[in-house]
């Protein structure tokens, strides 16, 4: 993200000048991300002369919302803008978003300044197993008939519905030595079906 000032700045004309830039810059980090994931860069210009403190420009965090379950889940480098996860407690499931507001000031930091606003959706992760509603599950079919529904399992998951995390995946890993029977995922991705091989 680039902030550009209009008109420019020119402090050997006017050496006070009152003004917001108002910028949203939008980043991802998953929910599993440990410290110091890089999330997102800001980048902020200055027309003054690059050569003096008019045009050095330091970042720093204003605020964070939510500032849950911390009020610094995230740090940026003042030089480079560079934001990062600082601390490793990220839940998709909690807080699906964060609002950073982030300022640019040149004169290292002392002198004027500009305001972004940074959007930082927290992606799911695989963090929760799928529960079987029912267990153990009971089922009778008749014999001699193939492809025959025996059992239908339904599972939940807290992942982010629809997501990959979220999908369930159904096999058959025991009791079954004969391949008699085969399972497949229902429609729903949250449903186990067992049916008749043979």
């Amino acid at each position: 993200m680039v902030i550009c000032m209009s008109p420019e700045l020119d402090r050997e004309k006017k050496d006070k000048y009152m003004f917001q830039a108002h910028a949203v810059a939008e980043g991802e980090v998953p929910e599993a991300s440990q410290k110091g994931v890089e999330v997102i860069q800001v980048v902020a210009t200055d027309a003054d002369d690059p050569n003096t403190d008019n045009a050095d420009i330091l970042y720093r965090i204003v605020s964070q919302e939510p500032e849950e379950p911390n009020p610094s889940m995230f740090t940026i480098n003042p030089v480079t803008g560079v934001i990062r996860v600082i601390v490793g407690a990220l839940d998709r499931e909690k807080i699906f978003q964060y609002t950073l507001t982030v300022q640019a000031a040149d004169l290292k930091g002392e002198g004027l300044a500009g305001f972004a606003k940074v959007l930082i959706k927290v992606i799911d992760s695989n963090d929760h197993a799928p529960v079987f509603t029912e267990s153990p599950y009971t089922a009778a079919v008749d014999e001699n008939k193939v492809d025959a529904v025996v059992v239908r399992m339904l599972v939940t998951d807290e992942d982010e519905p629809h997501s990959p995390a979220w999908n369930a995946k159904f096999k058959i890993i025991d009791g079954d030595p004969g391949n008699l029977f085969t399972v497949k995922t229902g429609t729903n991705k949250q449903e186990g079906i067992i049916s008749t091989a043979k």
